[in-house]
């Protein structure tokens, strides 16, 4: 390339050296308080830069936008939760909990309290993603604490108590993140089949390399 390709990566410091030997491109963990200073002495140096946060729902669109407009060697991606590589990483994963007729239960860590409510569809789009390539029983989303509802807990409460559920598997939509084990302490409990998906860290490093990749041939192709 004319110019080097340089990648910062919000909240992404225990995936940012993994990330960096795939790529086999410098990789910057950066957090919102200090992406301005590390994109703009990437962008002296003459860089093209890609920013994007480890994880795959929407955020820092502020940050985003004002490094666009300030430093022309910048591109952000707001969120990566749409990305087909993910739907299909998933449904892979899930590919036993359909065969063996369990409910599957989506599942994600809560994005906090202040974010928009239209931050929060991406939960039920990345599940309605992968039922479109994997027939399943049953599902279900839910998230993983107790300031929002469906909680995980009182999700699994309902298919127990309501839908006569016996088999669960819990899905993260994060690869990365493993099961919730509060979640399967209450599942045993109450006497219920819990299993859980865990994709890994490679795959969330390979998607992440997907969507840089794809804004950098996207971006700069004469490069």
């Amino acid at each position: 390339m004319a110019h080097p390709l340089a990648v910062v990566l919000l909240d992404g410091e225990r995936f940012a050296p993994q990330l960096a030997a795939t790529l086999k491109t410098p990789v910057w963990a950066v957090t919102a308080d200090t992406v301005t200073a590390q994109v703009n002495e990437l962008a002296a140096d003459g860089q093209h830069i890609v920013g994007l946060s480890a994880w795959p729902w929407p955020q820092h669109h502020q940050v985003h936008a004002t490094l666009a407009s300030t430093v022309s060697a910048y591109r952000g991606v707001v969120s990566w939760h749409g990305l087909p590589g993910l739907a299909r990483a998933l449904a892979d994963g899930l590919k036993g909990a359909a065969q063996n007729g369990a409910h599957v239960l989506f599942t994600s860590p809560d994005p906090g309290p202040d974010v928009p409510a239209d931050t929060l569809m991406f939960l039920p789009h990345i599940a309605e993603a992968v039922t479109a390539l994997l027939a399943l029983p049953g599902r279900s989303i839910a998230w993983r604490g107790d300031s929002r509802q469906p909680s995980s807990k009182a999700a699994v409460t309902a298919l127990i108590d309501a839908h006569n559920a016996t088999r669960i598997v819990e899905c993260p939509v994060v690869p990365g993140i493993a099961g919730d084990d509060v979640l399967r302490a209450f599942a045993d409990e109450r006497g219920i089949t819990y299993t859980a998906t865990d994709l890994g860290v490679a795959t969330r490093t390979g998607l992440l390399q997907q969507v840089i990749q794809t804004v950098a041939d996207a971006e700069w192709p004469s490069d």
